[in-house]
């Protein structure tokens, strides 16, 4: 639930600055702060969380 969290919280720290990251940059801050996971393990914690993925963010952004 931990890094459920730290990634949302990645993701909405990052998603200002107009650049979407995707599941790969999201481990790779991930493995910068000391927690190691794969990027399958971020899209898993990503989809059960309901985070759309960088894609899906930005196109919903741009929808409005």
């Amino acid at each position: 639930y931990r890094v459920a969290l730290l990634i949302q919280q990645i993701i909405e720290e990052h998603e200002g600055s107009g650049h979407y990251l995707t599941d790969a940059e999201i481990a790779q801050k991930l493995a910068e702060m000391g927690i190691h996971i794969a990027r399958r393990t971020v899209s898993k914690y990503r989809n059960r969380h309901r985070i759309l993925s960088s894609r899906w963010r930005e196109r919903a952004r741009l929808i409005g």
